[in-house]
């Protein structure tokens, strides 16, 4: 799949769960998440339920801002491949 596919695939993906500009602290399951701008300061983890093939999507209409430091924590099958921005 080339990239202009792949960006208009996660970005057409519905229905969006609205979620705070913060990720940090949360943890979220597989699925679909919207915010203006998405920030992330601490620990963001993302559970995948033992689904290898679980996907997670955030759809920002602005910018992600990142601190030093931050992470994206990986559990329970979450991969990297299936973590779209």
């Amino acid at each position: 799949m080339g990239l202009g596919v792949a960006y208009l695939s996660a970005a057409g993906k519905t229905p969006a769960t609205a979620v705070p500009t913060e990720l940090g602290g949360s943890t979220l399951k597989p699925g679909v998440y919207s915010s203006g701008t998405f920030g992330l300061n601490n620990t963001l983890t993302l559970d995948a339920g033992g689904d290898a093939n679980a996907m997670f999507v955030f759809q920002s209409a602005d910018t992600l801002i990142t601190a030093s430091g931050s992470h994206v924590n990986l559990i329970n099958g979450a991969t990297a491949c299936n973590v779209f921005w």
